[in-house]
């Protein structure tokens, strides 16, 4: 629906910062200088396994993102129907929704 569209394209993305996620970011902050002071007196072994930790874990984070298949945003839910479609510019995306509404374009006021 055009309002769902609406409403998952428009105005703020993330929701405002709420107290415990404010102190979970300190603490990882406070984690990564203590692990940067912490690396110059580890062994070769301790730095290797330093290194791994973080592509390790971009990974996981990269695995996570791929096999998602909903999104909650703005109280509505999302997800891919059919194949996915990969778009070169916003402006196609938005050329292929007036075509499928017919010619109407105003799903963006």
């Amino acid at each position: 629906m055009v309002d769902d569209l609406k409403a998952v394209t428009s105005g703020q993305w993330l929701q405002d910062e709420v107290i415990w996620e404010g102190w979970v970011d300190a603490f990882e902050t406070i984690i990564v200088y203590f692990d940067a002071a912490l690396a110059t007196n580890i062994q070769q072994f301790g730095k290797v396994l330093l290194l791994i930790l973080p592509v390790g874990l971009v990974g996981l984070l990269a695995v996570a993102n791929l096999t998602t298949q909903k999104m909650q945003m703005h109280s509505r839910l999302m997800e891919v129907i059919g194949d996915r479609t990969y778009y070169a510019r916003r402006l196609e995306i938005a050329e292929e929704i007036i075509r499928i509404y017919n010619g109407r374009d105003d799903f963006t006021s």
